[in-house]
């Protein structure tokens, strides 16, 4: 059997009701719909905390902000829980990860595994 490919597609601040994938009428979100047609939908997703660092260490790492400590602006992931990474190196799957925040970026450790990770609007500094 052939491993898992896919991509985990993670917003920080997007309402379900207006996208078309969970029947908003309108046609608000063309390109989330295409690709929600080949994947899977989330009905019953609920967030571990109410900012980005913490849900996105949980989403991440699949524990919750008690165990990975990810609480304020300067904590870091570390290397001591596991790591969505963990499992598809052990696949040997290639892997890449994209942040357009500072919050999920690899000065707070959450590049750790991905053979390429890409944060877009550090300092200024654009797409490095």
């Amino acid at each position: 059997m052939e491993p898992f490919r896919g991509i985990l597609y993670v917003f920080d601040s997007l309402r379900p009701d207006f996208m078309g994938c969970y029947n908003h009428d309108e046609d608000s979100t063309p390109e989330i719909d295409r690709v929600a047609q080949d994947g899977i939908i989330c009905e019953n997703a609920y967030s571990q905390a109410i900012w980005t660092a913490p849900s996105a260490a949980s989403i991440l790492t699949g524990l919750y902000p008690d165990t990975h400590k990810i609480y304020q602006f300067n904590h870091d992931l570390g290397n001591s829980h596991p790591f969505v990474t963990d499992r598809i190196n052990n696949l040997e799957i290639p892997s890449a990860g994209f942040s357009t925040t500072l919050l999920v970026s690899p000065e707070r450790g959450f590049d750790r595994g991905f053979d390429e990770f890409y944060a877009l609007g550090g300092e200024g500094e654009g797409l490095r």
